[in-house]
């Protein structure tokens, strides 16, 4: 050690020396350490719990476990339980016996019988959750005797079905195969009684019945002569149809009257009555009378 390092302050001895060397470099690496940010300060600086398990003193050591991090119930962990809660709540309401539909009500139905409405509404023993009206409104939509229907649901497991039918005017066999007849020209099957429908008998089919059940199978001129051609005859006539000579009845006299499908029926009858009259006095016995063309009417023998 010389003279001029003790003057100046240097170390005096190397111990000395290698602490200054040391205290220099923790001082150059002290800045550094304080700008570096850590990997996870998020996770470094959450309190932690630690497990030590002893064992045995003879094995003469002992065993530390992974630390437990401290769980606290902030808002998001009560919103997820809260929300848990309500998703149980639901359910198990919505799987509730008290809540299944046993008999929806039937409003209004006269031609389809009330288990035929719920059968094609599709809405007995399911939720009344589940229930969706215009769903079970459109399952009617291809049904001929149903004009208007509408699906209310009520709680707590009440559904009312409101069906507004078409009203049959006409009783049509056609060769065979009874048909009912709306005044829209709309064809359904025979629903066995109805009050005051007019009947009407074909030999061949002419009603043009097709995969539509809501296509129109005759036209409305023939529904309506037949309408006002049998309220001219005693009740419970049968009127016959032809293609060729339109509508008429088997007259108790011993022929076929035929009035066709055009024109004024009243009038047609009128008509007919004192031609008919006409041959009862002369004593002829016709097999066919028709006033379908009023200028000219005609009887066959």
């Amino acid at each position: 050690m010389t003279v001029s390092e003790r003057v100046l302050g240097g170390p005096r001895t190397r111990a000395e020396q290698v602490r200054a060397r040391r205290a220099s470099q923790r001082r150059k690496l002290e800045p550094l350490s304080g700008r570096t940010k850590p990997k996870n300060s998020r996770r470094a600086g959450r309190p932690r719990r630690r497990l030590d398990l002893a064992i045995p003193s003879e094995l003469g050591a002992e065993i530390r476990l992974p630390s437990i991090p401290n769980v606290h119930a902030g808002p998001r962990l009560i919103s997820f339980v809260l929300l848990c809660l309500v998703a149980y709540g639901l359910m198990a309401v919505k799987g509730a016996s008290a809540f299944y539909v046993a008999d929806a009500d039937v409003v209004g139905a006269q031609m389809l019988t009330a288990d035929q409405v719920r059968s094609i509404a599709r809405v007995d023993r399911e939720s009344v959750f589940s229930v969706d009206p215009s769903a079970g409104v459109a399952h009617f939509s291809s049904i001929a005797e149903v004009a208007n229907v509408r699906v209310k649901v009520k709680w707590p497991n009440k559904v009312v079905i409101d069906v507004t039918e078409r009203t049959p005017v006409v009783a049509w066999d056609d060769s065979g195969r009874r048909w009912w007849i709306s005044s829209e020209g709309v064809a359904f099957l025979d629903h066995g009684q109805w009050p005051d429908l007019v009947k009407v008998v074909s030999d061949q089919p002419v009603l043009s019945i097709s995969d539509d059940p809501l296509a129109k199978v005759i036209p409305d001129k023939i529904l309506v002569a037949a309408t006002v051609l049998s309220a001219q005859l005693p009740k419970g006539t049968t009127l016959r149809y032809d293609p060729v000579y339109g509508l008429g009845f088997d007259d108790p006299k011993g022929w076929t009257a035929y009035f066709g499908v055009d024109g004024d029926m009243l009038m047609k009858m009128r008509l007919y009555e004192a031609l008919a009259a006409q041959l009862a006095d002369q004593g002829i016995q016709a097999n066919m009378v028709s006033v379908e063309d009023p200028t000219t009417p005609y009887y066959r023998q």
